[in-house]
């Protein structure tokens, strides 16, 4: 019998926190191969969040952005300091390496800064920027459900199957085919019954997954 309930509270235990996975860094990285978003050995897939991501900065600064200006940036590292990071010369990009613009960047994106530093001023030459509330993270599963530009995928962890929610935008990147064989598609492409991968920013705050690149199988 205590064998039996402490089964059961594990699996309630995993239940609650498979949603909220934000916090489990795995350390994988940002490539296309198909294994990307793991598997549960019996093709159903999972939800990973985390790993690593963009470029591995070298004394790099990471901080929380205070605010945004014309041409800099200031913000706040761990140990209190607030930095102005100048990013005229920069090459500034969200977590997947698509090319974004200052104007982009919001107040409470996490920041990762390269560049050269002259007391609290960082000349950057390379910006990591990631958006408030959110992780990088990658899904596998089959598609439930499709309404407008989002759409719904059952996956399943350590047995456990549970929904993920995913939103798609203009900036969304759709392939279809798998392997050496790919083309581009739409999300008219994102059909019920399909096997889809996903890479996008999970927002810890809706539990849903931004997607960046959807891959159709």
């Amino acid at each position: 019998m205590r064998k039996f309930a402490r089964f059961a509270a594990g699996v309630a235990l995993v239940t609650l926190l498979v949603p909220s996975l934000a916090l489990a860094h795995g350390g994988r990285g940002n490539g296309d191969d198909d294994d990307e978003g793991g598997d549960d050995g019996r093709g159903r897939g999972f939800l990973h969040i985390g790993g690593n991501v963009g470029w591995r900065f070298h004394r790099a600064r990471t901080g929380t952005v205070n605010s945004v200006g014309s041409s800099s940036f200031q913000m706040t590292v761990k140990d209190g300091t607030v930095f102005t990071v100048n990013v005229p010369d920069a090459e500034i990009v969200n977590a997947f390496g698509a090319t974004i613009q200052l104007a982009d960047i919001q107040v409470n994106s996490r920041a990762v800064v390269k560049g050269s530093v002259e007391g609290t001023t960082i000349d950057a030459s390379k910006v990591l920027i990631t958006p408030p509330d959110t992780h990088p993270a990658a899904a596998r599963g089959a598609v439930t459900a499709v309404s407008g530009n989002n759409f719904t995928i059952e996956s399943q962890h350590h047995g456990v199957e549970y929904s993920v929610n995913v939103t798609t935008d203009s900036n969304t990147q759709f392939q279809t085919g798998g392997g050496t064989t790919t083309a581009s598609g739409t999300i008219a492409d994102v059909q019920v019954g399909a096997k889809v991968k996903i890479k996008g920013l999970w927002d810890e705050i809706l539990n849903i997954l931004r997607a960046i690149k959807v891959r159709i199988k």
